[in-house]
């Protein structure tokens, strides 16, 4: 293949036009319409250019892939799952950057790397500023909305959590390019989308509108002191959750589902009311139970969702760690042995899934 045709057919598969190209690379649109027509050829000192616009190597360019052996993406690939094995998250994520700066029109690689700097606390990381140029040509060139979206969103939760003035100045300005979900392409899916693609799209959109009220009623708990308000916006917020999964499964592994009730029950504690305590924390057990058995283990609300982020713990695991916080707070300690009781039994189901996997496998 020539190279004409070459650059012709990697700007059509990235969905650019050649005026998009041009202001990319800083020449005029005539300059890409002669490259493309095979009527001149690219300076030399445009290739590389060319080559990161397209997130492509110089050989491919010139059709010469088939000349070398993928050996060097092998290396990098065995080096980020050794970086991933031994927990070297910082180390990590200096590798994946350098991969988005060789190829700055991989923006989906782009949004996963600012979310494990967001997952594994990167917030000191001497390199995380070079994430911002990364960012804003996204901005200028990434055709896909939706890419784009998970890019402003992933920089909102890392812009809010890093000290770094660079980042905390840009937070509300990132926040503000996301659209409204009403008025998204998430609505408009009824007519556009048919059959099992358009049920799936359905259920995210009630997963999410469920997540944004669970969390709004929850975040609410923490604007007042009063023991009984804190439980009227936590049991709002486990509502929302209970109406999404129906009552009809074995579902109730929710992190933030389970997290309600335990915080009712040591706010029903502060103002002297152990019954009600009591059957929130029975509430949780009973709800755990609920997968305690061979049939439960696998029966889910077909709504429930445990986790959209790549690599976050089981729901199992979280459930646990619950289970430790709640046999640690001093609110709770008239409940301590029952708590632990219940603990231990659910560590030993937790192994038997463990178990059970290992022999599947």
């Amino acid at each position: 293949m020539i190279l004409s045709e070459r650059l012709r057919e990697l700007r059509r598969a990235h969905g650019m036009t050649q005026e998009t190209v041009a202001e990319a690379l800083g020449i005029s649109a005539q300059t890409v319409s002669k490259w493309e027509r095979g009527l001149s050829t690219p300076d030399i000192s445009a290739l590389p250019r060319i080559a990161l616009l397209f997130r492509c190597s110089l050989d491919h360019l010139f059709d010469m892939d088939c000349v070398y052996s993928d050996t060097p993406d092998t290396k990098q690939f065995d080096q980020i799952r050794s970086l991933r094995e031994r927990k070297d998250y910082a180390s990590l994520f200096s590798l994946e950057l350098r991969r988005c700066e060789s190829r700055r029109s991989d923006f989906s690689r782009l949004a996963e790397l600012i979310r494990v700097a967001v997952r594994f606390g990167l917030y000191d990381h001497p390199e995380l500023e070079n994430l911002l140029p990364l960012v804003t040509y996204a901005e200028r060139f990434c055709q896909d909305q939706d890419t784009l979206f998970n890019i402003f969103s992933a920089m909102v939760s890392l812009s809010a959590r890093t000290g770094n003035p660079r980042f905390t100045d840009k937070a509300r300005e990132y926040y503000d390019k996301l659209p409204h979900f009403r008025y998204g392409r998430e609505i408009r899916a009824v007519e556009v989308l048919e059959g099992d693609e358009l049920r799936q799209q359905l259920i995210l959109n009630l997963q999410f509108y469920a997540d944004c009220a669970e969390c709004a009623a929850r975040k609410l708990a923490d604007f007042s002191d009063e023991p009984e308000d804190k439980i009227f916006y936590h049991q709002t917020a486990a509502g929302f959750m209970g109406l999404l999964f129906c009552g009809h499964f074995g579902h109730f592994l929710d992190g933030h589902y389970l997290n309600n009730y335990h915080k009712m029950a040591w706010n029903y504690m502060r103002i002297g009311k152990r019954e009600e305590a009591q059957r929130c924390i029975d509430h949780i057990f009973t709800a755990l139970r609920r997968h305690m058995t061979a049939e439960g283990r696998h029966s889910y609300s077909p709504l429930f969702n445990p986790s959209s982020t790549p690599g976050a713990p089981s729901p199992h695991i979280t459930a646990m760690q619950l289970l430790r916080r709640m046999e640690r707070h001093p609110d709770l300690a008239v409940f301590r042995e029952e708590i632990s009781a219940f603990r231990k039994e659910y560590e030993r189901h937790i192994e038997e899934i463990r178990e059970d996997s290992g022999h599947a496998k």
